[in-house]
């Protein structure tokens, strides 16, 4: 019985680490196809894990590099629609 539980929670972690990266590819290529200028500056944020004793990212960390990814889109599409919005009135 040990092992089925062992084997459930393997499962769940690694469905939840596949559906993590789902929402990540998302968030990327969302921002890829809206603003293909901000890639750069994507590929200079660190994402790496917090403790050296463990190789692994974990869910934390993955959804704290899911709210920088959306904070940027978030802020750089407010100023883009400021920008517009700006330009419209002259």
């Amino acid at each position: 019985m040990k092992d089925k539980g062992k084997l459930l929670r393997a499962y769940t972690n690694m469905k939840r680490d596949v559906e993590l990266e789902e929402v990540m590819l998302l968030v990327l290529k969302k921002l890829h196809n809206d603003f293909p200028e901000l890639i750069k500056y994507v590929n200079e944020m660190p994402f790496m894990t917090t403790s050296d004793n463990s190789p692994t990212v974990s869910e934390k960390e993955v959804e704290t590099y899911l709210l920088s990814l959306n904070e940027i889109y978030a802020d750089y599409s407010a100023t883009r629609k400021l920008i517009g919005k700006a330009q419209n009135v002259k």
